[in-house]
């Protein structure tokens, strides 16, 4: 592969990562909203507050790996 498409590959990769964290954080704020009562709602709470961060910092790391 060139280094252009791998750019390209990466590029698709920051905005995927930005998407999906940003939709993980709304996803955790609709649980914290509707019901954090619960033991599931606890988990769901952690595990979506793990993936947000993670596809942030993913996001983050590709976007300066790329400059």
């Amino acid at each position: 592969m060139s280094n252009e498409q791998l750019l390209g590959i990466t590029e698709q990769l920051i905005l995927l990562s930005a998407f999906l964290g940003g939709f993980s954080a709304t996803f955790l704020a609709a649980i914290l909203a509707f019901d954090p009562k619960k033991a599931i709602a606890n988990w769901v709470v952690v595990l979506s507050a793990i993936s947000a961060c993670s596809f942030v910092i993913c996001a983050t790391v590709y976007e300066r790996s790329t400059r």
